[in-house]
């Protein structure tokens, strides 16, 4: 006896297509969770760099009102003033007034110290 092919398509259930189905929708929803999550993240990190963006142009302006203070005060001499502003973060100002002149010699930005080792736990002995 010879075996033929059959040439009948196959077919699959319906249980199948079913199957597929759901699969194809818990993919579609594990990646709409990973995008909303994304997106959220995205949303936090930007609004926390416009507070620390803004608090940083309050310190400039509250900076450069001071040397206007120092030009119209007119008193000859060095002066030196901090700004906090964000996270312990200064805006580190030095000026000197010579004959009306005024000469900004130091305007940065200091982040607060880094932590030492001492500041952290020993786990085990070496």
């Amino acid at each position: 006896m010879s075996k033929q092919k059959s040439s009948e398509p196959i077919h699959l259930g319906l249980g199948t297509a079913s199957i597929i189905s759901v699969f194809v929708v818990l993919c579609l929803a594990a990646l709409a969770v990973l995008s909303l999550t994304g997106a959220r993240t995205a949303l936090n990190l930007s609004q926390q760099h416009a507070k620390e963006a803004q608090s940083y142009y309050e310190a400039d302006a509250q900076a450069q009102r001071y040397l206007a203070g120092l030009v119209e005060g007119g008193q000859d001499g060095a002066y030196s003033q901090d700004f906090a502003f964000g996270n312990g973060m200064t805006l580190q100002l030095e000026a000197t007034l010579d004959a009306g002149q005024l000469s900004v010699t130091r305007y940065s930005v200091q982040a607060p110290e880094a932590e030492t080792d001492e500041d952290f736990l020993e786990l085990w002995d070496e």
